[in-house]
């Protein structure tokens, strides 16, 4: 039977327990099993599950555990336990074991393989400097391990399943070990990661190739890392399709080698990151796997930290269904190969100076310096997503942009005097951060869709066009830093009837009138506006909706001038 207690008081539930001699599923579902494990092991002799995850308190696991022996099922899993006894070995009907980040365990007992009908041993998080011995005897027994400080030999014993992380492969210098680790044969291993620690790496490439060769993986495997490989040339299992069923990629810090293997032969692969690969100066054909139909799945890809990248070559019909690109540090990059990529959503161009390109579909560009001709954005070109970074030079479009979401502008488009709502009619969310020159927002027409409005620093800034900002929709209204400003928009609570928070932060001209604001406000959040707190003495209890108010006067916080209300405006 099993028996479910709900009770705040720890004496009601050790009471309630005691009665309930024939207990036979005890979870503790609070990290704090109400009993001690020596009284829960005398107390129910016929518990088959037994859960004591995240208790704290449990350090040790008595002898007497052994005579729990209808036990189907122990969850030893976040505890502080150093070691098991070996009476953990008469659980003759133990199917389930579960020790997940159990940190402070370093050895399993040398009798658990007399566990004849072990079915599933979990051991995540937890990492074990002494391998479970003869454990590879139990052939019905899975494994479910992350990490581990025994030789790697020994993994060929052990059924995995789940994810393996293989670190400081640097240290191996038996190449038979590898191969005895049979990682091939790991059918049901989903996730692995294969690190060398850089800075200890071996200088003996060759011997490095010979060993990454060596741990082959499963062809079933989905996601794969290679981490601080120091060899000059990438296994032939990553060019020759062994890897038929991989979906996630990641190539990191391989920095001695000069090409990349032929990839565009995976056809399932949907993310490739290729980080820190220095040495590589060209990417042509043979990344592509001399097939016009190459990654044929590929939905994101990203290069960052390529010292010498110079040319990237593209094949016509590659990429048909990439949204995501992101390239970053890549300072010798050159090129217009993003006029290939027509399908793309989202582009991020970061730190690239020299790279310089028509911008398709959905862009983010920091870092780039690039000249106002460089941004080729027309009305039939279906934009959605448009940042623009710490890009002077650059200018966002002067024509009908009738699909863009949201844009965000920061650093950028020093000709801007002028930015016209109008321009977006399906805009949501509006960032403009730090364009210098940047005089009036403009507006003739209602804005329908616009929910986030963000004016950050643009020092020129005096007003909108009119004294007024049409946006029904608009739910979140922040200025910050504009010393020019000297007035919000007129009639606030007509124009912007759906308006919840409003942040006004280091605008020290701006003024409000009382009659400005939304019946529907909830948050205000004003930070060194003296004037805008001394224009609305008569707000904070007249409004209805609003909830939260924080004034802060960075002149006076030492003279506890800075006070904020929260869900008491209105007793």
């Amino acid at each position: 039977m099993w028996c479910f207690i709900s009770t705040h008081n720890k004496f009601e539930y050790k009471e309630c327990l005691s009665r309930e001699t024939c207990l036979s599923t005890f979870v503790s579902f609070r990290g704090d099993s109400g009993m001690s494990i020596q009284e829960l092991i005398s107390n129910f002799k016929f518990l088959r599950v037994l859960s004591l995850s995240s208790c704290q308190n449990i350090k040790v696991v008595p002898d007497g555990i052994g005579n729990l022996i209808h036990l189907r099922s122990v969850d030893l899993s976040n505890t502080h336990i150093e070691t098991l006894p070996d009476s953990m070995c008469l659980l003759c009907n133990l199917l389930v074991l579960k020790l997940n980040y159990c940190l402070n365990l370093e050895e399993l007992p040398s009798t658990l393989h007399e566990l004849t009908n072990l079915r599933c041993l979990e051991l995540l998080g937890t990492t074990l400097r002494k391998a479970p011995v003869l454990l590879g005897k139990l052939k019905n027994l899975q494994v479910w391990m992350n990490e581990f400080e025994f030789s790697i030999r020994h993994l060929g014993e052990l059924d995995l399943h789940g994810e393996l992380s293989i670190q400081n492969i640097e240290n191996i210098v038996n190449l038979c070990d590898t191969f005895a680790a049979d990682l091939k044969n790991k059918t049901h291993l989903v996730r692995l990661r294969l690190e060398w620690n850089f800075k200890r790496s071996n200088d003996d490439s060759i011997k490095v190739r010979e060993v990454l060769e060596s741990l082959q993986p499963p062809k079933h495997l989905k996601y794969l890392s290679i981490d601080g490989y120091s060899g000059t040339k990438f296994p032939s299992w990553l060019s020759d399709n062994s890897l038929s069923n991989m979906v996630c990629l990641t190539l990191q810090r391989c920095r001695y080698c000069p090409w990349l293997p032929s990839l565009g032969l995976l056809t399932v692969l949907e993310y490739l990151k290729i980080d820190g690969l220095d040495w590589i100066q060209r990417i042509d054909a043979d990344f592509y796997g001399n097939s016009s139909s190459s990654f044929p799945s590929l939905e994101t890809l990203i290069f960052t930290h390529m010292k010498y990248w110079e040319e990237w070559q593209f094949l016509t019909g590659a990429f048909r269904n990439l949204r995501s690109l992101y390239v970053k540090d890549c300072p010798k990059l050159k090129g217009h190969f993003l006029e290939q990529l027509s399908h793309l959503k989202k582009l991020t161009i970061e730190n690239c100076k020299q790279l310089g390109a028509s911008i398709p579909s959905a862009v983010e560009i920091e870092g780039v310096k690039m000249e106002p001709s460089s941004l080729p954005i027309v009305s039939h070109t279906p934009l959605e997503y448009l940042i623009i970074g710490f890009c002077p030079d650059i200018n966002i479009p002067i024509n009908h942009c009738p699909f863009l979401l949201e844009l965000r502008i920061s650093y950028s488009c020093d000709s801007l005097t002028t930015f016209s709502l109008d321009l977006f009619p399906k805009l949501r969310h509006l960032t403009l951060h730090h364009c210098y020159n940047l005089e009036m927002i403009s507006q003739e027409h209602p804005h329908s869709h616009l929910k986030i409005l963000e004016i950050i620093e643009c020092s020129e800034l005096k007003s909108f066009s009119n004294e007024g900002l049409f946006a029904p929709q608009l739910e979140t209204f922040e200025i910050r830093g504009l010393k020019k400003w000297k007035s919000m928009p007129k009639h606030m609570s007509a124009l912007l009837p759906s308006l919840h928070r409003l942040l006004i932060i280091d605008c020290p001209g701006v003024e409000l009138s009382e009659e400005c604001f939304p019946s529907n406000i909830k948050e205000i959040y004003l930070w060194n506006c003296s004037k805008v707190v001394g224009s609305l003495k008569g707000v904070w209890g007249t409004n209805p909706s609003l909830k939260f108010l924080r004034i802060t006067n960075p002149s006076l916080l030492y003279s506890n001038n800075s006070f904020s209300f929260d869900n008491h405006l209105n007793d």
